[in-house]
């Protein structure tokens, strides 16, 4: 009983005095400092190891966080432009496409025209809109009257059937006159105008032929020496050839020389022609006629007329 009070009091009363006492003790004290900062320490270190790590580690996974965000809004902005670039592209490549539609159309159109025979009238520069009001608008009736009226008086001297086209009349200055019957060869019209010319002709003219008149279709110049007025019909061929043949006098006369036309209706299908021509002489005058009655004569069969006046 006495062993068991004695170890109650050593701890009760001995152990915890040492303890107190050995806690004012400098040694213990220093040691128990050392021990407690090295921990405190420890536990700083830990706890700013810990701060530090996560602080990287927030601010690389920010960091990671804001280069993403700028790689989606550079590759949005890249989408974007492509998108753009790609609208740009087939919008321009609609516009070139509808401006190569036009063109080719254009081109096409312009070929077909191109290929539309022209009108005669049309290729001596006749407007064909104009051309064909202008026959529309002319007495056809009254052209014939007056062309055959001036053409009786020119050869009333000869009988009704010995009348034909082309007939034509040399006047001189010197008044002596002789007519020409038909399509003469150059030789026989140019004896006839050195007889003209000389006051000494074999058949004298016994018709009325009136003279040049203002506003006449004329090759030459009115006061040339010697005027031959022929009376004319645009679907006989000899007058064909002899509009040749008075061309290539005209032109070998060296302006001694001048050459009327007048027409003379006596085909069927003369009278669309005649007007036609006076059409083309009303709208772009004297020279454009006679390349337009050329050009009649030169669609014209030799040996057979033809009364057709689709091409006028």
């Amino acid at each position: 009983m006495r062993k068991y009070l004695t170890v109650l009091l050593l701890l009760v009363f001995i152990i915890p005095s040492v303890a107190f006492a050995s806690w004012w003790n400098p040694f213990s004290w220093r040691v128990f400092s050392f021990l407690n900062n090295k921990v405190s320490n420890q536990n700083t270190q830990n706890l700013n190891n810990e701060s530090v790590g996560d602080t990287k580690s927030e601010i690389e996974r920010l960091q990671n966080r804001i280069n993403e965000l700028e790689n989606n809004k550079l590759n949005t902005k890249e989408s974007d432009k492509n998108i753009s670039n790609t609208s740009e592209k087939d919008a321009l490549a609609s516009e070139i496409k509808a401006q190569v539609k036009a063109e080719l159309l254009k081109k096409a159109k312009e070929e077909a025209v191109s290929n539309v025979p022209k009108t005669l009238s049309e290729q001596v520069g006749v407007n064909k809109d104009k051309f064909i009001q202008c026959v529309k608008d002319t007495d056809s009736q009254a052209i014939r009257d007056k062309t055959n009226l001036e053409a009786e008086k020119a050869m009333k001297g000869l009988p009704p059937d010995q009348r034909g086209t082309p007939y034509a009349v040399i006047i001189g200055k010197n008044g002596s006159k002789a007519e020409i019957r038909g399509a003469y060869p150059k030789e026989d019209i140019n004896k006839l105008i050195a007889e003209v010319i000389a006051g000494k002709v074999t058949v004298p003219y016994t018709g009325d032929v009136t003279g040049y008149k203002d506003g006449e279709h004329i090759t030459g110049s009115p006061s040339a020496p010697i005027m031959i007025i022929e009376y004319s019909d645009l679907e006989c061929p000899y007058c064909k050839r002899f509009g040749e043949t008075m061309s290539q006098i005209i032109s070998e006369s060296n302006g001694g020389i001048s050459w009327v036309y007048r027409h003379w209706i006596v085909h069927p299908g003369a009278l669309s022609k005649t007007v036609a021509s006076e059409c083309v002489s009303k709208l772009k005058g004297n020279d454009a006629f006679w390349k337009y009655i050329k050009l009649v004569f030169a669609l014209m069969d030799p040996k057979e007329v033809v009364s057709d006046s689709s091409n006028l």
